[in-house]
Formats: structure tokens, C-alpha cells, sequence
């Protein structure tokens, strides 16, 4: 069983209109029709997915193309009534050797396909039963990460930011943690890139966001001073169209929250769009809200990071501290980030230390 999505439906309806996408699509089935052989179960399954099922055994039986070959068929230049299009698919083909139930056959394939868009323009994903088992375990647990979030059931855990030099504690860092009912914890590298793929970010940060400035605000009047908690963002919330959106309305329900708050950013977040993370950063950080850049030291681009982006804290990254104790070269490498980041009155932390040899070199 083999699902085609069109990835580019939404776009050509934008342009073109519903009729426009319609002989788009039946422009593309005929193409599809004519490469499969006869008795081929073709049809359209969702309002831009197609999907076909192989012919019955046949003496001798002629073999389709793989789903790999097709796409390159597929996707040339296909020329309609209103324009020359360039069908952009994405594939699921799901291995029936098993016997599977045809419609359990179809959901498999279009998961693959779905799983293939995320990878990029025009990709193929074959699965086989095992791998259908699991497509289908993780969209049930996405289903009930998606009713956990819905229902306030993640938790927050605060790694504390202590003073080197009077071991007061400084700040904090707000992380999201997740604990199944049915597999139990759930490490952020996996719940984190699913929530991604659900469109659940905008929820869950808000869920970060809230439970970050309430824990600020008590800990700043415990203690008598001024105390924010950061949170890390993803590089697709930056690069989402409403992200800044979000946050000023968030700051709106909440206009103490910029002097609790920090936003924190990893130089791989910035890659594809600087000026305009810059841009998004700054226009926040004039509200009020601090800016950290995180893992300073593991990308290509430090210096020129600093010199663009807003930026009121610095974290160097734990593989520098580490070896700090052993290796002086990178003591002065260290060293030197740290005078810099003072002379631009940027306040550093170090990650990872855990002995007092590790903070040698660290400043404040």
C-alpha cells in the first residue's frame, strides 16, 4: 500500500483556486494511472492523498515502480490549463507481506508519508511491519502528549544558576519534563521533536512560560531581589511567523513577566535567519525580557553572534569547562570569551562545573 501527499496543495489553492487544484490533481492521478500496471486499486483517500494498493497476483506479475522511482516521475514538470506546475509529494509506501488489514495497511502509509514530508520535498519513506508498529505507537503517544498538554499534566524542573564567587543563587532554568501514564518518563529528545511534528509547541512553551514567571516571582520575593528563570527555544519557534506575537500577548495577560524572564537561544537556532532572530530578540528584550545565548562555543559562528544578536547573558558550553582542569590552551581560550563577554557587560555562565578546578578560568 503506497499513500502520495501533496505537499504543495495549500499553496496552489492560494494561487490558483479550488478548481485550479482539482484538474491539478487529476492531472497528477492520470500520470500516476498510467504508470501503475492494470488492476491497480487507485484512489484518492484525503483532500491531498492519494493512494494506490497493488493489483492481484498475476502470472507473470508485472512489478510497479518503487515509490523512489515513482516520486521522480511524478514530480516532473506537469503542464495545466492555468500554469506549469512542479508537484512537490512526499511518499509512504507500507510493505503488506503480513497480511495486514487494508485499512491498518493505509493509516501505515500515510504516517510514512507524513513522517517522509518532515524530511524534505519529494522523499520516499518504506516501511515494513515493524516500523508500522512503530509509527503507530508514536502517534498514540503523541495523542496523549497532546491531552497531557491540553490538561497541564508536564512538569517544570529548575536547574539552579549559582555565583561563583559567593555561591548565592542567581537564577534558574526552566525544563520541560513529561511523564507518560503508559511508558513513564519520556526524555525531551523524543517528546520535544513530537511536539514539534504535532504543532504543540505554541502550547507548551506557553505552559513553560506561565509556570517559569509564577516560580520567578515567588523566589524574587522570598529572597528580596529580582530572580528569573530562563526557558530554551526551539529554532522553530523563533522562526515561526507568530512567535513574537505569542510572547508580547503572553507579557500583555502578565506585564511583570519581562523582569522575571529569559529567553534563551543556541547558535544552531540562528543559522538560517540571524538578522531576523536578531530583530525578533531585540524588539522582546526592549520589553524587558533578558536574552542568554546557549552553548556558546560549539558553533561556527560565535563572534559574529555576538556582534549581531541581542545578548544580556552568555553560557559556554560544558565540553569547554570540562576540560578546563587539564588542558591550558583552552583555559585561555576560556579565559579570553570571558574577558570579552566583559567588556560587551555580558554576564557568563559555565555549564557543567562540578569541581572547583572546573570554575578556574570561568569568572563571574
Amino acid at each position: 500500500m503506497t499513500a502520495l501527499r501533496l505537499m504543495d496543495g495549500g499553496p496552489v489553492r492560494s494561487l490558483y483556486g479550488d478548481a485550479a487544484f482539482e484538474e491539478y490533481l487529476l492531472a497528477l492521478s492520470q500520470r500516476l494511472a498510467a504508470l501503475m500496471p492494470a488492476g491497480t486499486l487507485l484512489g484518492r483517500v484525503s483532500a491531498n492523498t492519494l493512494a494506490f494498493a497493488p493489483a492481484p497476483a498475476q502470472d507473470p506479475a508485472p512489478t510497479p515502480p518503487g515509490s523512489r522511482d515513482l516520486l521522480r516521475v511524478l514530480t516532473q514538470p506537469l503542464p495545466l490549463s492555468f500554469a506549469e506546475v512542479h508537484p512537490h509529494l512526499s511518499a509512504g509506501e507500507r510493505l503488506w507481506s503480513d497480511g495486514a488489514a487494508s485499512s491498518q495497511a493505509l493509516a501505515d502509509a500515510e504516517a510514512a508519508a507524513r513522517s517522509a514530508a518532515q524530511s524534505g520535498l519529494n522523499r520516499a519513506l518504506i516501511i515494513d511491519q515493524s516500523r508500522a508498529r512503530q509509527h503507530t505507537e508514536q502517534l498514540r503517544l503523541g495523542q496523549r502528549l497532546r491531552r497531557d498538554l491540553q490538561r497541564g499534566r508536564l512538569s517544570v524542573h529548575y536547574q539552579p544558576v549559582v555565583d561563583l564567587r559567593t555561591g548565592e543563587l542567581r537564577s534558574a532554568e526552566a525544563l520541560a519534563r513529561w511523564t507518560d501514564e503508559e511508558r513513564g518518563p519520556v526524555p525531551p529528545a523524543e517528546f520535544i521533536p513530537l511536539a514539534l511534528e504535532l504543532n504543540l509547541m505554541p502550547a507548551l512553551t506557553r505552559l513553560v512560560l506561565l509556570r517559569a514567571y509564577r516560580v520567578a516571582r515567588t523566589t524574587s520575593d522570598l529572597l528580596g531581589r529580582n530572580f528569573r528563570v530562563a526557558l530554551n527555544l526551539s529554532a522553530a519557534e523563533l522562526h515561526s511567523e507568530d512567535f513574537r506575537e505569542r510572547v508580547s500577548r503572553f507579557m500583555t495577560h502578565h506585564p511583570q513577566a519581562a523582569h522575571y524572564l529569559e529567553l534563551e537561544v543556541t547558535e544552531q537556532a540562528l543559522i538560517h535567519d540571524l538578522p531576523g532572530v536578531s530583530h525578533t530578540l531585540g524588539v522582546l528584550q526592549a520589553q524587558g525580557l533578558s536574552v542568554a545565548l546557549d552553548d556558546f562555543g560549539t558553533g561556527y559562528s560565535s563572534l559574529a553572534v555576538l556582534q549581531q544578536l541581542p545578548v544580556n547573558k552568555l553560557k559556554i558550553d560544558r565540553s569547554f569547562v570540562q576540560g578546563l582542569e587539564h588542558d591550558a590552551r583552552q583555559r585561555l581560550i576560556t579565559t579570553a570569551v570571558v574577558n570579552l563577554a566583559r567588556q560587551l557587560n555580558i554576564t557568563v555562565v559555565a555549564e557543567g562545573v562540578e569541581t572547583a578546578s572546573n570554575s578556574s578560568g570561568c569568572g563571574r
